[in-house]
């Protein structure tokens, strides 16, 4: 059964005074969804609206990923949905998570018709057969682990933490882990990642650690100082803006793969490079 944790920092939403208004948007680390609401007036039909975003705020050119409605028995509560993989569901009958990474960061957004009140998405969400998403808080300071596990319902697990919540996948129904962590200085660490799963993270701006896995990772530090470790597998690693380190994984001479390293602006240092692999924008390497 999928664990009942819910987060405890809450993302601010964005409201008209007066008017129904989002106070919360998140998942059950599975394929339920759910939005906490205020304000409505009940017996009334409201509309659900769900948007992929590169920022925090619903615009024009934003993708619509469906809608719902529904009524209210009462002024404030929370809205549980079934979310689906892009062919799950009709237009209206369902809401269409990403189960690809598009190359971008982005913001999942739930918005009302009747109001431009927006929830930001927090917390994680797996549809079989596919990515786990992990979707950090709008200037936070997140802390995501990823490891292997045995327990007594899965033997060979994926358990995937953000905060508080986590929860565990079948390994062999996981085919990646993508973590979105925005601005703030996070800490995200695969290293007792048993399985060569491939990571994709985006950690935003800030100063922030990222370890990865064995498997074939994409990491982006975003802005600040970032120290980024590919550890095994053929990595592409981007510091981005900021006096970032960046390691290539394996050790003094490398892991054996070809790994990518770009330091992107500033000045940045590159550890534990092999032969084959790609520098770019690197000022310094430093050996053993």
């Amino acid at each position: 059964m999928p664990p009942t944790a819910t987060p405890t920092r809450t993302p601010t939403p964005t409201s008209v005074p007066g008017s129904p208004v989002l106070t919360f948007f998140t998942a059950n680390g599975f394929t339920v969804a759910s939005v906490n609401y205020s304000g409505f007036t009940p017996g009334v039909t409201y509309r659900l609206k769900v948007f992929r975003s590169v920022d925090t705020t619903v615009s024009v050119g934003d993708m619509g990923l469906g809608f719902v409605d529904f009524v209210s028995a009462t002024s404030s509560g929370v809205f549980n949905f079934p979310i689906g993989d892009g062919n799950n569901f009709p237009l209206g009958a369902g809401i269409n998570f990403p189960t690809t990474d598009p190359g971008f960061d982005y913001y999942l957004l739930a918005q009302l018709r009747e109001s431009p009140s927006t929830a930001v998405f927090y917390g994680i969400y797996h549809l079989p057969a596919s990515p786990v998403f992990v979707h950090g808080g709008a200037a936070l300071a997140d802390r995501v682990t990823v490891l292997t596990v045995s327990t007594a319902e899965i033997a060979d697990g994926v358990r995937v933490k953000l905060g508080n919540p986590s929860f565990t996948y079948a390994t062999g129904d996981v085919t990646g882990i993508n973590i979105h962590t925005y601005a703030g200085n996070e800490f995200i660490s695969a290293v007792s990642l048993a399985a060569p799963i491939a990571l994709t993270v985006y950690a935003g701006d800030g100063n922030d650690t990222v370890i990865t896995g064995s498997g074939a990772d994409i990491i982006r530090g975003g802005a600040g100082s970032d120290v980024l470790n590919g550890q095994g597998g053929a990595d592409s690693i981007t510091g981005d803006a900021g006096n970032d380190t960046l390691y290539a994984g394996g050790g003094c001479s490398g892991d054996g793969a070809v790994d990518r390293l770009d330091g992107g602006a500033d000045t940045d240092t590159a550890y534990h490079v092999g032969a084959g692999d790609r520098l770019f924008n690197i000022e310094t390497i430093i050996g053993c």
